[in-house]
């Protein structure tokens, strides 16, 4: 049996998912600042796919098929930083809207087997309709508590990822 290049392989919802578990993450990142003259805490929800990897052509493969599903993404090559402690430089496909998110989520949530894909999964899901007003009452608590054991341990630290 002959291996296909990655331009020749197709690529389906099962093969998006793999790649997902293996070599991306579905995230969702709740920041929270302090409004000074309210005393309230804004909320801002960042929720992306991510896929990150060395090739370019296993990327353009992946891009492909979601465009054929129209499906917006972005394909960047990242350059570490003098401060990143690996310095090689790789590429991401970013998967940012929205909808586009909702669309992959509902494909590939049978075909993921990990418990870390299922858990990012599940909390995207369960955060996807809320409110700020509802965010901040579920997560601002725990957030504050992890801002005060970071700051005893000496780190700095913003966002509540998970």
């Amino acid at each position: 049996q002959a291996v296909l290049s990655m331009k020749e392989q197709i690529v389906d919802w099962k093969v998006f998912a793999a790649w997902v578990e293996t070599e991306g993450s579905l995230d969702a990142a709740i920041d929270f600042k302090l409004n000074p003259r309210t005393g309230t805490y804004w909320v801002r929800v960042v929720r992306a796919i991510l896929i990150a990897q060395s090739e370019r052509t296993p990327l353009e493969a992946l891009q492909r098929f979601l465009m054929e599903n129209e499906i917006h993404s972005y394909l960047r090559l990242i350059k570490p930083s003098r401060t990143a402690l690996s310095k090689k430089s790789y590429y991401r496909l970013e998967i940012q809207r929205i909808e586009d998110i909702d669309k992959i989520v509902e494909n590939i949530k049978d075909n993921l087997l990990t418990e870390k894909a299922k858990t990012q999964v599940n909390f995207y899901l369960h955060t996807r309709h809320m409110t700020s007003p509802e965010l901040r009452s579920e997560f601002l608590q725990d957030w504050l508590e992890s801002r005060k054991n970071k700051r005893r341990r000496g780190r700095k630290g913003h966002n509540h990822v998970y």
